[in-house]
């Protein structure tokens, strides 16, 4: 009877929407993971499922406990699983399968690595039950490898000692190393290396027995644990690649009024991440924390719209919302939901049932929609991010530039203060952005605070300005290299010829202090130390008293300009004012073909732009505490249709748009 229940299923799922082994949704999907467990009643799942298609979501994400299925005489029940499956397919909902492994009671996301070659084994036979029970079922549109991969640290244990021994053995000498001296980034690249490896462990024993269905893995804390994902040693394995996105446990680094742009900033490092393949938000905060995670709070509604366009603008191609229903028992009971305690849809589900009612309406233009951004990349670094937490006292002081979080953080000040600028930029890792590809226009490279510039980038870096292209370098980029070793020193440093300029030394000059630019003249807050450097070739750019602290070099055919001071963490501190009036002058000429950009700095107002053959779609979100008369310069002329946000002003055809405290304001352009 099963085997003809599935049949009916299958048959009725390709007549409604088409294999579902080919699935891509058209459009951005939204949906929610419904939490399955024992003990609730078929009607409570019932509805849940019926809830999440009248809130027009095709899809949701089930996590595949196997303390749930497996008895303790080693035989199988995966019953409360069949029912929500076939549930699932009934109200035409899709479902990202999540393994996961027998793990603590008390662990909430799951453990990050086997713990020996026997763990390594069971876990190898957890994933044959499941994946041979379930990849049949016409619901299942994908495996998702692992819960939220990053640990803080390497787990001791006799398998990862054993993988750290073999790594070592391949890897290549450290031509400075010290017999005393043990301070080096290899612990960290292992974890890198280590995830990586038990990935696409998972990964091959999945394709062992179901090679038809996607393969998804979501990143979670990532302006944390952001150099441990290697995403160009993933793609191959992978189908699409994923985030978790929860205010109240990854945003630590942001104020509230903040929690946009760092959305749009996770799924813009994301989607460069997967690139050229799809981005999926996994998770995002759907409901209330009370105990849990590090930070309480509700989302408002408002929350919910600036969220869900953020990612929809910056190309994801779905958004599932943690949770639908909150789990009973256990860590995070009747937290995160999206429904009430009577089974009802709160304030949140209605916003979110709306606007996947506004992708459906216009879903020819979404099915195609892709961002578009603009010429300028921000670069960040995984030995970067590393060095600053080996280097990191933990001290309880406000010195950010030399704590964890201050490669990320000067990054972050460029993003935020550019998308106020109308110039969405990308976030690409070092390694994965393409150097040598040419492109109809100049491109704008951005490395900021970049403490660690291994090696094998410095090429890269030469070739990349001398095709014409132009960079921005600043704070302690380049003090470092791979093996922690102070290439300043070196007899000619390695990108002297680049900058047309020697680093003479870094100074500790305050917690913040100003520097005075040049041409046209302007004061920019900056922290903890500035580089006093020795222009060769370079033209003197700035100066902090009789100092030379920035210069400005003509490289082949392409630009450098050299500022060995925090102005991004100086700046991301204090107000940024006048560091948005800098960048609008470099960044000039870099808009590439995006259709509007703003026609001033609008402190807190985000820019997202996407296109979708000749029609374009903006979204504006107003995250200050003050309503915004916007000004776009539009480069195409195309008819305004305002998709949602209600104090649209009457001037809209004259690109002046009203925007209230908090309001997403959604235009199409016909």
């Amino acid at each position: 009877m099963k085997v003809l229940l599935y049949l009916f299923i299958w048959i009725g799922l390709i007549l409604f929407a088409g294999s579902p082994v080919e699935a891509q949704f058209s459009a951005p999907a939204i949906g929610a993971q419904v939490f399955i467990e024992p003990g609730q009643r078929k009607e409570d799942v019932e509805k849940w499922f019926r809830l999440l298609e009248e809130s027009h979501m095709n899809v949701c994400r089930i996590r595949m406990f196997e303390t749930h299925m497996k008895k303790k005489d080693g035989t199988w029940d995966f019953s409360i699983y069949d029912d929500a499956f076939d549930r699932a397919a009934r109200h035409n909902i899709k479902i990202f399968a999540t393994l996961f492994p027998a793990t603590a009671t008390g662990d909430v996301g799951g453990f990050k690595f086997p713990k020996s070659e026997h763990h390594l084994q069971q876990i190898a036979g957890y994933i044959h039950a499941v994946v041979v029970h379930f990849r049949d079922h016409p619901a299942l549109q994908a495996w998702v490898l692992q819960n939220e991969p990053g640990v803080g640290a390497l787990p001791d244990n006799s398998f990862s000692r054993k993988m750290y021994a073999e790594w070592e053995e391949q890897k290549t000498e450290n031509p400075y190393r010290i017999p005393f001296h043990k301070e080096s980034l290899d612990d960290y690249l292992f974890i890198r290396y280590y995830t990586t490896w038990y990935l696409h462990w998972i990964h091959d024993q999945i394709q062992q027995y179901d090679s038809i269905h996607e393969y998804h893995v979501n990143n979670h804390m990532l302006f944390v644990n952001l150099w441990q994902y290697d995403f160009p040693s993933w793609m191959p394995f992978l189908s699409h690649l994923g985030a978790s996105i929860h205010a109240g446990w990854h945003l630590g680094y942001f104020n509230r009024n903040q929690y946009a742009m760092a959305i749009n900033a996770d799924c813009d490092i994301i989607r460069g991440g997967a690139a050229p393949k799809p981005f999926w938000v996994t998770e995002l905060q759907g409901g209330n924390n009370l105990f849990s995670a590090f930070r309480p709070m509700c989302p408002t509604p408002e929350d919910i719209g600036q969220w869900v366009w953020s990612a929809v603008a910056s190309g994801a191609k779905g958004i599932i919302f943690w949770t639908l229903n909150p789990r009973s028992t256990g860590p995070e009971a009747g937290e995160w939901s999206m429904l009430t305690y009577q089974n009802e849809p709160s304030e949140r589900l209605t916003e979110a049932a709306k606007i996947s009612r506004i992708i459906s309406d216009n879903n020819i233009f979404f099915a195609s929609a892709e961002p578009v951004t603009s010429d300028i990349t921000i670069l960040y670094c995984a030995e970067s991010m590393i060095t600053q937490n080996i280097k990191d006292m933990h001290l309880q002081d406000d010195e950010a530039g030399r704590k964890t979080g201050a490669h990320i953080k000067s990054a972050l000040s460029y993003y935020q203060t550019l998308l106020e600028l109308g110039l969405p930029a990308n976030i690409i890792e070092m390694g994965n952005y393409p150097w040598k590809e040419h492109s109809p226009s100049p491109r704008l490279a951005i490395l900021p605070d970049m403490v660690t510039i291994p090696s094998r980038y410095r090429d890269d870096l030469y070739r990349f300005v001398e095709n014409g292209n132009k960079l921005i370098i600043t704070g302690l980029s380049g003090f470092y290299d791979e093996y922690l070793h102070n290439v300043l020193q070196d007899s000619v440093q390695p990108l002297e010829h680049l900058l047309g300029t020697r680093v003479k030394e870094f100074k500790v000059t305050g917690s913040y202090f100003n520097i005075i630019l040049e041409d046209p003249p302007v004061t920019l807050p900056a922290h903890l130390w500035r580089g006093e450097i020795q222009p060769l070739h370079a033209i003197p750019a700035g100066k902090y008293e009789d100092e030379v602290v920035a210069v400005r070099y003509r490289f082949k055919k392409g630009e450098v300009v050299f500022i060995p001071s925090l102005i991004g963490l100086g700046s991301w501190q204090r107000d940024n004012e006048a560091f948005a009036a800098w960048l609008k002058k470099e960044t000039a000429g870099y808009s590439g073909s995006l259709p509007f950009v703003y026609a001033a700095h609008y402190p807190l107002v985000i820019l997202k732009e996407m296109k979708s053959g000749q029609s374009f779609l903006t979204v504006l979100i107003n995250t200050d505490n003050k309503k915004h008369s916007v000004v776009l310069i539009p480069k195409v002329k195309k008819t305004p249709a305002l998709l949602t946000g209600g104090s649209v002003s009457a001037s809209l055809k004259n690109y002046i748009v009203d925007i209230l405290p908090d309001e997403t304001v959604i235009i199409k352009w016909e």
